[in-house]
């Protein structure tokens, strides 16, 4: 018995020693992949359990203007995109409240398609410390750049 339970803390120690917890831009990914699916089969219902927020005014938006966007961004990746996968650039940019910003690249184009050179979806995450990485804090369609003086490199 003393044997068996010996062998039993050895493998457990063994596994444990092994399973390595995901690193933040791990979290931040898978995120925002699962983010892109919703999008991709048009799940409202997923997009918005991704959303970290109860109140969905903290982010100025409500459950009408998420359908709205879903609708939206589902018909941009499939006019930019097609049955391509949406490129998902996590920045080590952040905004003046901590977030980190992602960039999900639906377009871009030095022939300006529509007079669009470049349109990405921003998804922003954390901080951590407020904002669970399993959660966006906030999104934002972004059109030709409109967003790069908003966000620096975190200090450290």
């Amino acid at each position: 018995m003393v044997r068996l339970n010996f062998c039993l803390a050895l493998i457990f120690t063994f596994l444990f020693s092994y399973c390595k917890s995901q690193t933040d831009n791990e979290k931040i990914f898978s995120t925002s992949f699962k983010v892109v699916e919703a999008i991709q089969n048009l799940d409202t219902i997923k997009f918005k359990s991704l959303i970290g927020v109860d109140d969905l005014k903290i982010i100025g938006k409500n459950e009408e203007m998420i359908d709205y966007d879903v609708q939206k961004y589902k018909k941009l990746f499939q006019e930019y995109l097609g049955n391509r996968k949406p490129i998902i650039e996590i920045t080590e940019l952040y905004n003046t409240l901590g977030q980190k910003l992602v960039k999900i690249r639906l377009h871009s184009n030095t022939e300006n398609k529509n007079r669009i050179s470049e349109m990405h979806i921003d998804l922003l995450f954390g901080p951590p410390n407020i904002n669970s990485l399993d959660k966006i804090s906030g999104y934002e369609l972004v059109k030709n750049n409109s967003d790069s003086i908003e966000f620096r490199p975190w200090p450290r």
